[in-house]
């Protein structure tokens, strides 16, 4: 059962989002919601640019206050816009590397929601990586009413370990409609009897070829989905259908 969820901000336009999502599973499940944002100090280690063919000496802290300056700005416009959907709510702004902070974070948390811009970052990818606890990736300006989920079943462990981990937060969602990818195969018995024994209701669909997702996000709300096998390089190389989702969903992504 969800206790407490943290939103990682990166930018104020993915904010408002990443707030209004938020807020469906606080008034669903009442859950405590905290903001963060990062002031990334790999900014600060960032060669300024040449002015008039000079390179500014960074040493002398000039472009360093240039780059915290921007950094203070940005967290406390995304800070006031938290504060205006969550007045009483914690917001939390450190120094740090992104990824590391959020991974340490999280041990007090019980799941992630974090924007998916159009390009997957190289801090979302580390944390796919090694995130321990649920993901909900939100993309930009999408509003969901997280009411109607499908599955992506490639029947493999990742997936199935998503799939409970999903029932096993948001237990007033049973039915779930599933799709494969590939040759329809019967479930294993043992599986079956398992779903039985959690009243977990699949209704399977199957298609030989990998179509268009955008089709079925039509009819849904969000994907559940397995984490990757590989790294992002082998997946786009062998063409895996995982980054393709990852990049191309315009619905929530649950990961776990």
């Amino acid at each position: 059962m969800l206790k407490r969820i943290l939103i990682a901000f990166e930018n104020l336009g993915e904010s408002e989002s990443l707030i209004r999502y938020s807020q469906i599973f606080q008034e669903k499940f009442d859950v405590e919601v905290v903001g963060i944002y990062i002031k990334d100090i790999r900014k600060y280690e960032v060669v300024p640019p040449m002015a008039e063919g000079i390179i500014i000496d960074s040493s002398n802290g000039f472009a360093m206050k240039e780059w915290e300056a921007v950094e203070e700005k940005k967290a406390k416009e995304i800070k006031t816009k938290y504060s205006e959907s969550y007045p009483s709510g914690k917001f939390i702004i450190e120094d740090g590397i992104g990824l590391e902070k959020i991974s340490e974070k999280m041990k007090a948390f019980d799941m992630l929601i974090i924007s998916k811009g159009e390009y997957i970052n190289s801090n979302l990818k580390t944390i796919l990586k090694f995130h321990t606890k649920p993901i909900i990736l939100v993309p930009n300006k999408i509003f969901s009413k997280f009411e109607k989920p499908l599955f992506l079943d490639d029947n493999g462990i990742r997936a199935n370990s998503s799939l409970m981990t999903f029932v096993n937060n948001f237990n007033e969602i049973y039915n779930f409609d599933s799709l494969t990818f590939g040759k329809e195969e019967p479930l294993d018995q043992l599986l079956k009897e398992y779903l039985e024994l959690k009243n977990i209701q699949i209704n399977r669909k199957f298609e030989e070829v990998i179509g268009n997702i955008k089709e079925y996000e039509e009819k849904y709300d969000m994907l559940i989905m397995g984490n990757l096998r590989y790294n992002f390089l082998v997946e786009r190389l062998t063409g895996k259908f995982g980054v393709k989702i990852l990049e191309n969903s315009s619905i929530p992504i649950f990961i776990a």
